[in-house]
C-alpha cells in the first residue's frame, strides 16, 4: 500500500519552508527538505526523494528531525 504523503504530512508547504529556512546549515534541514519534496509531490517516495536532497536513503532516514 502506498502512502499519500500530501495527506500524511500535516504541516503546510509554507510551514515546512519556514522550518527549512530556520534550520539552514543544521542537520535537520535535510529532513525538512525531504518533507517539502514529499508534500509538494516533487518526490513520490523516500527512495526518489533521497537523491534530490543530496543524501543516501539511509542518511536521510537517520537524520534527526529537529523542528
Amino acid at each position: 500500500m502506498r502512502t499519500d504523503y500530501r495527506q500524511a504530512i500535516v504541516e503546510s508547504e509554507e510551514e515546512l519552508a519556514q522550518a527549512e529556512r530556520a534550520l539552514r546549515g543544521q542537520a535537520g534541514q535535510a529532513r525538512v527538505r525531504m518533507l517539502v519534496l514529499l508534500k509538494s509531490g516533487r518526490a513520490t517516495s523516500l527512495p526518489k526523494c533521497a537523491p534530490l536532497t543530496g543524501y543516501s536513503l539511509r542518511q536521510l532516514i537517520r537524520t534527526p528531525a529537529v523542528y
